[in-house]
């Protein structure tokens, strides 16, 4: 049921997004991983939210409601295509096991209708958030349902606070060692830092900002991407 509190929290998005508000309070837990089993077991109000995208009706909306916007949609699309073959075949041999990269076109070719046309999510992350908004802290809040991504938040973005919750997300990857770490004279980051570098002025000055830690004089390691599912575990009784 959606709640009072539920639509008041999604703010300038009004109870359009209560559905995928919703999901994410039911099925992500406070470190992000997801209940893919109960997820595909009621996935009507993902698919729901996901219908409404087609035309947002965004009369009035300011960059950083489209950015909220982009990332709710790259987010709770990746979640669609996850729940679309769930449980995860391993057919592909030379990928990780239950990944998201067992899923053929997972991001280049499968689309939905998202702002009056029909998107893949690299359409979405590359020729929109990437070259229409200079918000490197975009790369702190898409989650491709892997294990080394960034921790999906069990709330959905909102323009009226996205600046803190970006701030908060990029604060929380950064505290997580296997994202990142200092030993000594080495850095070890994630790749991410490595795949986007462009995207960021600074990526020392972006990690002093978000974690107090000084980067500029230390030797730079990048760490492996664990592309696991970012699923919770499931019960074997």
């Amino acid at each position: 049921m959606k709640t009072l509190l539920t639509i008041l929290l999604i703010g300038i998005a009004g109870a359009v997004q209560a559905n995928y508000a919703e999901v994410l309070a039911t099925y992500v837990d406070e470190n992000g991983m997801v209940n893919y089993a109960g997820l595909s077991e009621n996935r009507q109000p993902l698919d729901d939210y996901i219908e409404s995208l087609q035309h947002p009706g965004a009369e009035g909306w300011t960059q950083k409601d489209w950015i909220a916007f982009w990332i709710n949609a790259y987010n709770a699309r990746t979640l669609q295509v996850i729940v679309d073959h769930y449980p995860i075949e391993n057919k592909r041999w030379f990928q990780p096991d239950n990944s998201i990269k067992q899923i053929s076109g997972a991001w280049d070719e499968l689309t939905a209708k998202i702002n009056g046309a029909a998107r893949t999510l690299d359409e979405i992350e590359h020729e929109i958030l990437r070259k229409q908004y200079s918000e490197p802290r975009i790369h702190m809040a898409l989650v491709c349902a892997a294990k080394s991504c960034p921790k999906l938040r069990n709330e959905p973005y909102v323009g009226e606070k996205l600046n803190d919750q970006l701030a908060d997300q990029s604060r929380d990857f950064l505290s997580r060692p296997d994202r990142f770490k200092v030993d000594g004279k080495t850095a070890y980051l994630s790749p991410i830092f490595k795949w986007f570098a462009d995207d960021f002025d600074s990526v020392s000055e972006f990690i002093k900002t978000y974690s107090d830690k000084d980067i500029s004089d230390r030797r730079i390691k990048y760490q492996s991407y664990d592309w696991s599912l970012n699923e919770q575990q499931r019960s074997t009784s």
